[in-house]
This record gives structure tokens, C-alpha cells and sequence, in this order.
């Protein structure tokens, strides 16, 4: 059981490593390798890669702009209950950026930003997301 955990931890280091490199390479202006370890990250599971690989796919910043990926690792990050995936994936659905308009689903992320920390009470009045519950 001891062994399983030790792994585990290591395992958990490496992802948050590639992570914060990613961080740092994108801060230094390294773009290339930045994006190539938001990837490797994102790919291993770590949700905030993947919330913030989801939106430089959707802004096109230091990748080709692919509302199609936008989506697909905003979606990952906030099924992790990544709170600012869940709310950059909620401001998807309300404007129509890389998916149907739809208030529901906004009200649904929304809300599930909310219940893990994010501050949405300003975004919530603007839309009157209380209507789409």
C-alpha cells in the first residue's frame, strides 16, 4: 500500500511539474515549449492546463485558433471541477463561442463554478442565470 501511494505522489509531482513549467516557459516568452508543456500536462490529466489550454485555443494565443479544441479540454478541465474551466466553459455557452448558444447549460457551469470557489456573482446578475435553472 506504502509503494502504491509513494507512486501515486510521484506521479501527482511530475503532472503539477510540466504544469508549472508550462507556467513559467509562458512567462519567459518561450512559447513553443510552453505550449508544448501546457499539452503534455493537459494530456496527463492536470485541469488547469487543460482550463488554460482551453482558452488559448479559443483566444489563438501562441496556437492556431480551434474553437473545436477550445472545447474539448474547457470540457475536461470542468468535469474535474476545475472552477475556472466551469467558468470559462459557462462563458462559452452564453456568448456562442465554439458552441450553441445556450443559457442553460451557461446557468448549469455557472453555478458549478460557484460551488468550487469562483466568484460568478456578477456574471450571474448580468444574465439572470437564475431563469435557466
Amino acid at each position: 500500500m506504502k509503494k502504491i501511494v509513494l507512486l501515486l505522489v510521484i506521479a501527482l509531482t511530475l503532472i503539477a511539474g510540466d504544469y508549472e513549467d508550462a507556467v513559467e516557459a509562458l512567462k519567459k516568452g518561450d512559447y513553443k515549449n510552453a505550449v508544448k508543456l501546457y499539452k503534455k500536462a493537459a494530456e496527463q490529466g492536470n485541469s488547469s492546463a487543460q482550463s488554460d489550454l482551453g482558452m488559448m485555443y479559443l483566444q489563438g494565443d501562441h496556437v492556431l485558433k480551434d474553437p473545436n479544441m477550445a472545447v474539448y479540454w474547457l470540457e475536461k478541465s470542468s468535469k474535474q471541477d476545475n472552477a475556472t474551466g466551469q467558468f470559462n466553459f459557462a462563458v462559452m455557452y452564453c456568448m456562442g463561442r465554439g458552441v450553441r448558444k445556450d443559457l442553460k447549460q451557461c446557468a448549469y457551469w455557472t453555478k458549478k463554478a460557484y460551488e468550487n470557489g469562483e466568484d460568478v456573482s456578477n456574471f450571474w446578475e448580468q444574465y439572470e442565470l437564475w431563469k435557466y435553472q
